[in-house]
């Protein structure tokens, strides 16, 4: 094991919270020196808060009858008579088993219901801001790993589904793979498993060409084996079947189509290759590939900025200016065809009335062979790629697909070490490519072939990396589902990491440290790091300093972010010995904290004297900390602290009065 040396320090992406400000590290580093100075400021620091949890504002919208798919065949999956039983007897429920038609199967289970409305809640919401339900409302809910909520806590389940049975209403849940429901959770879960896919086929044939449907089934029975063998899921057999009836009678169309449903998607997409083709039809062709079936507004504005970033890495080469698209060129119907993809007109997810453009390709799978022959065959784009995938401005909604493209290409193009692109990202100073890395990881580690390497990968990072920012990328990590998973490892690897001099580190580990906080499930095992951390037997300065400014986070003294993690309001239910054992542990390190002689002694005494003298709210808050400190408030146990206090901290004498005499008053008043 490696010894942390001090590092150069690295500017922070501008857009990176600041959690854990330099002036609380005892460390300077200039140059090779190695001494310890403490609470050394440079330049005029400050705390630079910012929210901790930053989402934008999510989308519901209610579903139409057209994406009902009312009059759609549906073939029941396994599983669906249990679905039935467990949302008739408790009204809410998830359903797992990708590639089942579970979303489909969702509507029509909602749909025997009639309810009023059936509402699709934004899968890129989290429960920071939790859904406002109506009376006798539907809702379906598709949870997505994204901005670091990889997981829903029992309790949190537990909230939602009151909710909704206090409306009358029904939820749900259709969680991906990477979204982690605990154990506590697996009664309220059915598992499906696709039904046969020749079935969905013939049915709908059948429903949408009468006329053919004894060709086309005949026809794919023949190549049964290459375009719907046992498994297949319900989505690729009505792809199949839009391919097979859109190729008509032409003998041409239906053996391409055949081709690329039976292996020879590769083939294809190579002979497109082949072909000369202008930069902006390879430019949408990628889009398309990464963000197939979603808006088309956004796919190509996609398409665009990719297509500069391209032409920005080609003049770099050659010095030659790219030349310029004139406007009528090319329509976009025409750029569509060329890429053999094609528009679809639905109704306006948001604005009822109103239509919208969805992309897709004509053929299935087309999109992951472009993007695993791209990748493959073209080196000098792949680092212009990862730079636009995680360009800080990329939209939110897209960046799960891009956590998803580069898990596809990670994992099916040979190389010789398949994860060195995403430790390119993750040295990356910009934060957003840290993330991008963090998420891809979280996601690979669940992949039995890549497991062992990740894991290992991780282990390198937090023991034996030298680069600052790689190993910022690892504290990021360690805050998903992934480190979740297996919470003891996670916040040894964290202590490790609290353990380096420098600043930027020690900032991301605070970080990573309040969103575990913030789950309810892995809070007291945090609280319990945080002790031991803090415990004066152990004279680790990095984990001491990163543990208090954690707690201080976590005590809601921010002004800008209202968010209390520890000793706010009671709950309105009874204490749990969990909510006992966090309460504990809470009065431990609350008393080391306001007994520390460094500045984060100075900062909790400093913060709490202004809850002091002003609302009553908040002398209510003031009491319930100092309680945890000092239990009995009455005048003499209340004046010997102040004398041990001063004794020991003249200069915060004058502070700890106001403090203890709000505490008696409001102790009264209670």
């Amino acid at each position: 094991m490696t010894e942390d040396r001090p590092q150069q320090a690295e500017e922070l992406d501008q857009k990176e919270k600041v959690f854990f400000p330099e002036r609380y590290s005892r460390f300077q580093v200039e140059g090779d020196s190695h001494g310890v100075q403490a609470d050394t400021i440079h330049g005029n620091q400050t705390w630079n808060y910012t929210e901790l949890f930053v989402e934008a504002k999510p989308w519901d919208r209610v579903l139409s009858r057209d994406e009902m798919a009312d009059g759609t065949p549906f073939i029941e999956p396994g599983g669906y008579e249990d679905a039935r039983r467990l949302l008739s007897r408790t009204g809410v429920m998830a359903l797992r088993g990708e590639g089942s038609g579970r979303e489909f199967a969702a509507k029509r289970l909602l749909a025997e219901y009639r309810p009023r409305v059936v509402v699709e809640l934004d899968p890129h919401r989290t429960l920071t801001v939790e859904p406002r339900f109506e009376q006798g409302h539907a809702y379906l809910w598709e949870l997505c790993a994204v901005n670091g909520h990889s997981a829903l806590s029992e309790p949190g389940f537990r909230r939602l589904a009151s909710a909704v049975r206090a409306k009358g209403g029904l939820l749900i849940l259709i969680p991906d793979d990477a979204f982690y429901l605990p154990s506590e959770l697996d009664s309220t879960q059915v598992r499906l498993s696709p039904p046969a896919a020749m079935d969905v086929f013939s049915a709908i044939v059948g429903h949408r060409d009468a006329c053919r449907a004894e060709e086309i089934i005949s026809l794919a029975k023949e190549n049964e084996e290459d375009l719907l063998r046992p498994g297949t899921s319900p989505g690729r057999a009505v792809q199949v079947a839009d391919a097979l009836m859109a190729a008509g009678a032409d003998p041409i169309r239906i053996r391409e189509t055949l081709d690329s449903f039976r292996g020879h998607r590769n083939a294809t997409v190579e002979r497109w290759f082949s072909v000369e083709r202008t930069p902006m039809e390879i430019s949408m062709a990628i889009a398309v590939a990464f963000f197939e079936n979603r808006a088309m507004d956004p796919v190509y504005d996609l398409a665009r900025s990719l297509l500069e970033a391209i032409n920005k890495a080609q003049q770099s080469i050659d010095g030659v200016p790219p030349a310029t698209i004139p406007i009528f060129e090319t329509s976009r119907s025409g750029l569509l065809r060329r890429i053999e993809a094609r528009g679809d007109i639905i109704e306006h997810p948001r604005h009822p009335g109103l239509q919208d453009e969805t992309v897709r390709f004509l053929s299935s799978e087309r999109g992951a062979a472009i993007l695993t022959y791209v990748w493959r065959h073209y080196d000098r784009v792949r680092p212009v790629l990862l730079d636009w995938m995680s360009a800080p401005n990329f939209p939110t909604e897209f960046r799960l697909a891009c956590v998803n493209a580069l898990c596809l290409v990670t994992k099916d193009v040979p190389a010789h070490r398949p994860l060195d692109r995403i430790r390119s990202l993750a040295s990356h100073q910009r934060l957003s490519s840290r993330e991008l890395a963090a998420q891809a990881l979280r996601r690979l580690a669940r992949n039995p072939q890549l497991t062992e390497m990740v894991e290992t990968l991780v282990d390198d990072w937090v023991h034996n990396d030298t680069k600052v920012m790689v190993r910022t990328t690892a504290a990021l990590m360690l805050s998903t589902s992934y480190g979740k998973e297996n919470l003891p490892k996670s916040l040894q690897r964290l202590a490790r990491l609290a353990q380096a001099p420098n600043p930027q580190l020690r900032n991301n580990v605070v970080r990573s440290l309040l969103v575990l906080l913030a789950d309810e499930k892995s809070r007291s095992a945090v609280l319990t790091a945080l002790s031991r951390w803090t415990d004066p037997a152990v004279n680790r300065a990095g984990q001491q300093q990163v543990a208090f400014a954690t707690f201080l986070w976590a005590l809601g003294f921010n002004p800008q972010d209202d968010r209390i993690l520890l000793t706010g309001p009671p709950p309105d239910v009874d204490a749990s010995r969990t909510a006992q054992q966090t309460e504990s542990l809470t009065a431990t390190l609350l008393t080391r904290l306001v007994h520390d002689p460094s500045v984060f002694g100075d900062e909790a005494i400093s913060q709490i004297s202004t809850l002091a003298g002003g609302h009553e709210i908040h002398e209510a808050r003031l009491c319930r900390m100092m309680r945890l400190v000092l239990p009995d408030s009455r005048w003499w146990p209340r004046t010997k602290f102040r004398w041990a206090y001063v004794t020991r901290f003249p200069q915060r004498g004058l502070q700890m009065a106001r403090i203890l005499q709000a505490y008696g008053r409001a102790d009264r008043r209670g």
